[in-house]
This record gives C-alpha cells, structure tokens and sequence, in this order.
C-alpha cells in the first residue's frame, strides 16, 4: 500500500509560510545592528590596535555572511512552505493519477485517510 500525505489546513500551512518567511527581515536587522556596533570599535593605543582591527573586520565580514545565509534560508523555507500549500490545495488525486501515469509517483496526494504531516 502507498503512502499518504495529508496538509489538515492549507490555509494555516500558508500562512505559516509566510510568517516564517517574513522572519528574514528579522535576521537582516540584526545584522545591521551587529555591523553598526563593530563599525564603533575603536581599540586603545595600550592594546594591539592591528591585531584586534583586523580580528573585529574578519568577524564582521563572517556576521555578514552567515545573515545573509540564514536569512536567505529562513525566506527560502517560508516561501517554499507556502507554496507547497498552495500545491496541495490545488492538488486533488484525480490530477495525481494522471502525473502518475507519466512520471510513475507512487503515492496519492490529498487522501481521505493515511499519515497527516505535522504543521
């Protein structure tokens, strides 16, 4: 017997999307944040003022980056829960059979009965 997939609220799964994806701006602002306090570093002359510049420019250069993936990430795994949403919603297991006639899926989407993903 094939496996079933269930969304239980469509709706709920897209808007959940949305508000995870919206998480990213969050991620962005506190970046800048964490950028605009480094760029106010300044050391004093007793400590080695070469070294800990560079350190504070390396770790602002790697703050900057690793936002920017995770922010990235974070819009990346809204948008793409949204839009599996839709993709259910819109999916009924007469359309399935006939994907699966052509690209050989093993299992019926939006059943009555099986496993419910967890949202």
């Amino acid at each position: 017997m094939a496996p079933f997939y269930e969304v239980d609220d469509t709706t709920a799964t897209h808007a959940s999307g949305q508000r995870i994806a919206g998480l990213s701006s969050d991620v962005r602002t506190a970046k800048s944040t964490l950028v605009t306090a480094l760029e106010a570093v300044t050391p004093g002359s007793r400590h080695g003022v070469g070294d800990v510049t560079a350190g504070v420019d390396a770790f602002q250069t790697w703050a900057v980056e690793t936002a920017n993936a995770v922010a990235n990430g974070v819009s990346n795994l809204g948008n793409n829960t949204s839009q599996g949403a839709n993709t259910v919603a819109y999916t009924t297991n007469e359309t399935t059979a006939l994907q699966n006639q052509q690209s050989v899926l093993s299992r019926d989407v939006n059943a009555t009965s099986g496993r419910a993903i967890a949202v």
